[in-house]
């Protein structure tokens, strides 16, 4: 059997980072792991470089990715899409921004300038996208008046999506 990391090399453990201990590092002999919890089967290599941060480790678990690395693990963020143009009732239009979900996909920002789409679908984490744009703007003679109100409105589109998963 395959390691679910790497998928190249034989498992050796059962890795049981979401449970039930209170940190990532939980690892024991195939066969010998907490029953009710996910168990990720790893091999030797994938161990060592989660405990030591020398690479990070990546797996899926119930349609989610995450990363491992020096005894932590962390949701990825999921890849966004273009999902094309949609009229805001006679307001303009916007282009909306999707991600991925286990159960299909989601709108996760209306961009009103569509210079702006580009850079948003590429950069995963659309919050950290604006304040990257507005430092780097700001360092180059500052943002215009439509690129400022681009950044603001993806800034507050974010915030209520946030707002409305809490």
């Amino acid at each position: 059997m395959k390691c679910q990391c790497c998928h190249k090399q034989e498992v050796r453990f059962a890795w049981q980072p979401l449970g039930p201990g209170e940190d990532a590092n939980t690892f024991s002999l195939l066969g010998n792991h907490s029953r009710g919890f996910p168990v990720i089967k790893v091999c030797s290599s994938c161990k060592s470089a989660f405990q030591t941060g020398d690479f990070p480790v990546y797996f899926t678990y119930k349609g989610f990715r995450y990363v491992g690395r020096n005894h932590e693990v962390r949701q990825v963020k999921p890849s966004l899409w273009d999902g094309g143009t949609t009229d805001l009732n006679g307001q303009g239009s916007a282009t909306m921004i999707m991600r991925d979900t286990p159960d299909g996909s989601e709108l996760v920002a209306l961009v009103a300038d569509p210079a702006f789409v580009a850079s948003f679908v590429v950069v995963p984490d659309l919050m950290d996208a604006c304040e990257q744009i507005t430092r780097v703007f700001a360092d180059d003679n500052g943002l215009t008046r439509a690129q400022s109100l681009a950044v603001a409105k993806v800034r507050v589109t974010l915030k209520a999506i946030n707002h409305e998963e809490s």
